[in-house]
């Protein structure tokens, strides 16, 4: 829906806070400019839908390291998902071999 609409998805009721949730706490959060930009960048990245939709369930990020394009992963001590420190231990136990982390 959100490649067929754009950021007019986020006028739909309830979608703001749906689009939220895997990025900020509360709905108001982000910025209207930020929100926009999340929609662009999701409808046009497929990794990134990704990210978001394996987030969402628990089980699918196991599967991050086959996700088959290039990806970053930035943790933040204030991360709503997965909270600092536990849940960095997690991801970076489960990262590939072969990956560069940058502390």
């Amino acid at each position: 829906a959100a490649r067929v609409l754009g950021p007019r998805i986020l006028r739909l009721p309830g979608v703001r806070r749906i689009a939220t949730l895997p990025v900020s706490g509360p709905a108001d959060g982000p910025s209207d400019d930020d929100l926009r930009a999340l929609v662009v960048d999701a409808s046009h990245c497929s990794a990134y839908l990704q990210l978001l939709i394996k987030t969402l369930r628990l089980p699918g990020l196991l599967e991050l390291a086959s996700l088959g394009a290039p990806t970053q992963l930035v943790v933040c001590e204030k991360d709503r998902v997965f909270p600092h420190p536990r849940g960095h231990r997690y991801f970076l136990k489960h990262m590939p071999k072969d990956v560069r982390i940058v502390r």
